[in-house]
């Protein structure tokens, strides 16, 4: 007993370890998993926020920004690269010249506690360049520049920030020189700023330093400093993928030739910096639909981010009153999306029942003119007696003779083109009387004479409206010629027996 008791025991201990070694296994392969998919995802974030970048530094703006909304918008609200994203965007703002934008989104970027000092020293450089730049409505914009241009070195040079320390003497260089005209304090600033460039291997930026160091020197007429300052920017970096930037090179270099009465070689130089214009507003062209596209998403992303950013707002400044908001806002956002479907259902079903119409009254168009060319009117394969009242055989004949005759005169003569056309007139030109025709009608059709009329004139008035050659008609020279001298009466009439005013009818033809 005590033998098979020990053995139902170490069974037991046997199965237990084998079930913790399969689970630290399985806890194991799930943080390896789940590792993986992190380091992947933080991979496509750096992908799309490189992306950007690039975008950004080509002068293409509108794509740049659309990319840093989709990047803001997949990244975690506690990641840290989202005052980097915010940033870059207001960068693009400031090449879209939409200042107040900008400075809007740096100013809150600024204000939060958790910022980066590295974050916040580049905030500083990114108000500098706005109000140096921008339309800023300010007397003392100029001030501004200069303070945030000095927070920025003062901050750069505390933590040894080397490129944003660059970019802060290279922006507050150009203050001095294109502002207040101190040009020693300029070049100062600007070979200061130009050798940090090149410290971090910041080329590109080294090479608009040395535009800037080109137009302070030919400014002062040292028009050998100048050209060698250009010529030093131009070896800087490749033309390949920097084709704006080379634009501005080139610029800059005709204009130091032109200074210095060498005008073959400023009208080559002008040339080349004229042909990568060109080449620049080709390839916005080549890419304006999607650039529209891409400027809508980007407001549609803007919208979604403003929405966020009061969110958040309001969860901190009402933490005590959480829950309660979030419900709110959550039973608000699902109203305002479900009112959103709806209307755009009912906008969709009203579309879809327009085309349809429109559709019918093109075939029905048609449809006439073939009947027209038969020298009918009225296919007599539709005449029909109504189900209410059947009358006898004698008179069912005598019937259909009245309704051929009135077919035969309608198609051929079109009397009711004329505005005073009765049914007296048919009577007399058919031989009959009015009390047969007006029967005979009611009999074979269910409606009176009078809407019989009515739907040849409308019929008249389709055929004229789809056919170009009359485009320049107005509605009521239409309506004159179908017979109508009043244009209320014909366009009531039109859109009782097609179902569109003869308005929307042409405009739709026209499309």
């Amino acid at each position: 007993m005590i033998i098979k008791l020990s053995l139902v025991f170490y069974l037991l201990l046997s199965s237990y370890a084998l079930y913790s070694q399969d689970s630290v296994k399985h806890l194991n392969n799930s943080k390896t998993v789940s590792t993986e998919r992190t380091l992947n995802r933080l991979d496509e974030e750096q992908k799309l926020y490189d992306e950007a970048v690039s975008l950004l530094k080509r002068s293409k703006s509108d794509l740049a920004v659309e990319k840093f909304f989709q990047l803001l918008n997949s990244v975690g609200s506690e990641s840290k690269i989202i005052d980097k994203i915010n940033i870059s965007i207001s960068e693009g703002y400031r090449q879209r010249q939409e200042y107040k934008k900008g400075l809007d989104l740096l100013y809150e970027t600024i204000a939060k506690p958790e910022i980066s000092e590295a974050d916040r020293t580049h905030v500083y450089t990114r108000i500098a360049a706005i109000y140096n730049e921008g339309n800023i409505q300010s007397l003392t914009k100029m001030d501004s520049a200069v303070k945030y241009s000095n927070l920025a070195i003062a901050s750069a040079e505390k933590n040894s920030f080397t490129d944003h320390l660059a970019t802060a003497q290279n922006e507050l260089g150009y203050i001095y020189f294109s502002h207040f005209k101190d040009y020693f304090k300029a070049k100062e600033l600007l070979s200061k700023s130009l050798a940090n460039f090149l410290l971090v291997e910041m080329y590109q930026d080294a090479a608009c330093v040395g535009i800037n160091l080109s137009k302070l020197y030919a400014d002062e007429g040292e028009y050998q400093s100048a050209e060698k300052a250009i010529d030093e920017a131009m070896n800087c970096c490749e033309l390949q993928g920097n084709e704006n930037l080379f634009m501005r090179l080139y610029l800059q270099k005709a204009y130091v030739s032109s200074y210095k009465q060498d005008y073959k070689t400023a009208f080559n130089f002008l040339y080349e910096s004229r042909k990568l214009l060109s080449a620049f507003f080709k390839d916005r062209l080549d890419e304006n639909i999607f650039e529209m596209s891409a400027k809508f998403e980007t407001e549609k992303k803007e919208l979604e981010n403003l929405e966020l950013r009061k969110d958040n707002e309001i969860q901190s400044l009402k933490l005590a009153h959480k829950n309660s908001a979030i419900t709110y806002l959550t039973m608000g956002v699902i109203i305002f999306f479900i009112l959103l479907i709806v209307i755009y259902i009912l906008f969709r079903k009203r579309s879809i029942a327009w085309e349809n119409l429109l559709s019918k009254n093109i075939e029905l168009a048609q449809i006439d003119k073939k009947i027209l060319e038969l020298g009918e009117f009225i296919p007599l394969s539709s005449f029909s007696i109504n189900e209410k009242e059947q009358p006898g055989e004698n008179h069912l004949k005598k019937d259909l003779e009245i309704i051929k005759k009135l077919n035969k005169y309608l198609a051929e003569e079109k009397p009711y083109l004329n505005s005073s056309f009765s049914i007296e007139d048919v009577a007399a030109r058919i031989g009959s009387n009015r009390t047969y025709i007006s029967n005979a009608v009611n009999r074979v059709f269910d409606e009176n004479f009078s809407s019989l009329i009515n739907e040849f004139r409308i019929r008249a008035a389709r055929q004229i409206i789809t056919d170009k050659k009359y485009d320049y008609l107005s509605l009521q020279a239409v309506a004159e010629m179908v017979g109508y001298s009043s244009r209320t009466s014909f366009i009531n009439n039109f859109k009782k027996i097609t179902g569109l005013t003869p308005s929307y009818f042409r405009e739709s033809m026209k499309k």
